[in-house]
């Protein structure tokens, strides 16, 4: 049996953990959270490509500028 991998339309679960350039923790979810792949969700694009075609219990770093994140700070 092939190992599911993330794809369009797929349930993904996932935890997280938001960090600033100096590696201080600014938010960490570790219940796990649910979306379905493909833009249906309020993630951003940049996070939703790091995780296509990852299996579970891959682990992936994802690195957001302002722009591609809320913007720049006001």
């Amino acid at each position: 049996m092939s190992e599911q991998r993330i794809a369009p339309q797929k349930l993904v679960t996932l935890t997280y953990r938001i960090v600033d350039t100096d590696g201080l923790v600014l938010e960490q979810n570790d219940i796990p959270v649910s979306y379905i792949h493909g833009g249906y969700s309020d993630l951003f694009e940049k996070v939703e490509r790091a995780l296509e075609g990852k299996c579970a219990g891959d682990s992936v770093s994802v690195t957001l500028e302002p722009h591609e994140g809320f913007g720049e700070h006001d």
